[in-house]
């Protein structure tokens, strides 16, 4: 892992995304608070620390909980239950839930996905009507198409779903093959979704088509056709407000079948009046096979950017990055061909290594805690100076 201490990003190129945040900090200072009150994200001017992992760690906070546990395969999970301004937590650390949402496993357009007699549970895991909650832990494999065309395969799903759910937490869940991996919905604002393991989703890892001020962080992706939606189609308006905070996160965006040909999104799927967003410490890959992309969802990913510092991007390609992909501002290094394999390689493993309590499938790799390296890209912790679990209470998947 040594190849990743060279990944660092000096600090003009940190200074020179630096933006106005004065009309912000007050409301993100309440946002924040949903993070536990820990201090700001590392960055490799500061002196490297064990790795803290806190992941499942607000189970030691002593809120109310509910254990769910066995295998729920295609029933369908519904909490709704109002906190009522108590915190909650769903631990859900021996779940596993099964996300379908086409019945037959090839849609076209002559037998799309509501055709067929294949079991369907296009939303497996929902906290409705509750507040505060959280959701620890679980295992959600998918069974969304992966090969077949954008549009037949659209029966709008998503594995786990905030609606009338404000304040929410996920922590420390892994999603495979979903439509959405994550969706917050009606009155579903300041959503945190953090340490957890997401792959090949065949839209949006975050639908936040409600604009709504959300954390991202600490997440793998690994395969995604979208990055975070914030994408209404026009019928909201923003408040001054409303950001989208990045940090910490490995995400590589990959190509899918759209209509009839291939095509990648971005890492914002968005529109004028898109929420803002702040980025750190966060590796954004893509995957490019050829295909097409939205020059318009990158372009509005980057001028959106309100502070930023310590990023990569990385083109995985040995092809040059077309003129519909923008280069992003120089808080991001870009990184191309073998380099950025590299680095994305070691960026996973190094995430995977970080996070031993998160469930795995049988074909995940195992992590190997004493390889984790903190404070570079798969390793940033916003709680560095606390003091980790003894063993005895880590719930390990090692």
């Amino acid at each position: 892992m040594q190849l990743l201490s060279s990944f660092k990003i000096s600090p003009s190129q940190k200074s020179s995304c630096r933006y106005s945040m004065l009309r912000k900090r007050r409301h993100l200072a309440l946002l924040l608070l949903a993070v536990a009150a820990a201090p700001e994200p590392k960055t490799y001017a500061q002196s490297a620390q064990p790795y803290y992992d806190d992941t499942h760690m607000i189970l030691e906070s002593g809120m109310a909980s509910k254990v769910l546990s066995g295998d729920f395969g295609y029933d369908r999970y519904q909490f709704d239950e109002s906190a009522n301004g108590k915190p909650f937590i769903l631990d859900a650390r021996n779940a596993r839930f099964q996300v379908a949402n086409s019945a037959n496993l090839s849609p076209t357009t002559e037998f799309d996905c509501d055709q067929g007699s294949n079991p369907v549970n296009r939303y497996p895991l929902n906290v409705y009507y509750s507040d505060l909650t959280a959701v620890v832990g679980g295992l959600i494999n998918g069974e969304i198409p992966q090969e077949s065309d954008w549009q037949p395969t659209y029966c709008n799903s998503a594995a786990v779903h905030f609606k009338y759910a404000p304040s929410g937490i996920v922590d420390g869940i892994r999603i495979t093959s979903a439509w959405d991996a994550l969706r917050m919905s009606v009155d579903s604002p300041n959503l945190t979704v953090r340490n957890s393991w997401i792959s090949n989703v065949r839209d949006d890892i975050l639908e936040n088509d409600f604009f709504f001020t959300t954390i991202f962080e600490d997440n793998l992706v690994d395969g995604t056709f979208q990055g975070i939606s914030v994408h209404s189609g026009g019928d909201i308006s923003i408040t001054p407000y409303e950001t989208v905070v990045v940090h910490g996160n490995v995400i590589r965006i990959r190509e899918y079948l759209y209509k009839g040909r291939q095509q990648f999104g971005a890492l914002f799927k968005n529109e004028t009046s898109s929420p803002s967003s702040m980025i750190y410490d966060t590796v954004v890959a893509v995957d490019y096979k050829g295909g097409y992309t939205w020059r318009g969802y990158w372009e509005k990913s980057w001028s959106k950017i309100e502070d930023c510092s310590n990023n990569l991007f990385l083109w995985l390609s040995d092809s040059p990055i077309p003129d519909a992909v923008p280069l992003p501002p120089s808080c991001f290094r870009v990184m191309k061909g073998e380099e950025a394999r590299v680095a994305w390689a070691q960026a996973k493993e190094n995430w995977v290594n970080c996070h031993p309590r998160v469930a795995r499938t049988t074909n995940d790799p195992k992590s190997n805690p004493k390889e984790c390296v903190s404070d570079t890209f798969g390793g940033y912790s916003r709680n560095p100076s606390s003091t980790p679990l003894p063993p005895e209470k880590i719930h390990s998947h090692e």
